[in-house]
């Protein structure tokens, strides 16, 4: 990984197919722990922007895919495109592109669906129900 200035996130984008789709996905680090992160709605990949390059530099493949239909993946037409069922099955497919076995999957709103239905698939979940920034520079006291 290129070096990293101060407050620089260092991540690029790669489309990905999987499950007959093309996904843009974030992406930053390398090795065999991927660290797959699920946006919720209504976002996309980016939101994840302060989170990629961090746990890139604590060891971790970093994906952060935007979700079928939203921003650089294709949108498909019909409305049935859209059931859990699906989304799942992009998921899972996400997982089987990225060619590895060691999988945790993080997931902020909508995305916190999706890691519970493929618990099985996965070696480890995280949940994230607030919003996604940057920690305070300095402690926040009460």
């Amino acid at each position: 990984m290129p070096e990293k200035s101060a407050g620089e996130d260092l991540y690029g984008f790669q489309q990905v197919s999987a499950n007959h789709l093309s996904f843009r996905v974030a992406v930053a680090g390398s090795g065999d722990r991927l660290l797959l992160c699920l946006h919720g709605f209504p976002e996309s990949a980016v939101s994840w922007r302060h989170q990629i390059t961090p746990m890139a530099h604590a060891g971790y493949r970093v994906w952060a895919p935007d979700l079928r239909g939203y921003a650089g993946t294709t949108r498909p037409v019909d409305l049935d495109a859209y059931r859990i069922e699906t989304l799942l099955e992009d998921v899972t497919a996400l997982i089987e592109a990225a060619k590895t076995s060691r999988v945790v999957l993080v997931g902020h709103d909508w995305g916190g669906n999706h890691r519970l239905a493929i618990r099985d698939a996965i070696s480890g979940l995280s949940g994230i129900a607030g919003r996604l920034e940057r920690p305070a520079s300095r402690p926040l006291r009460a």
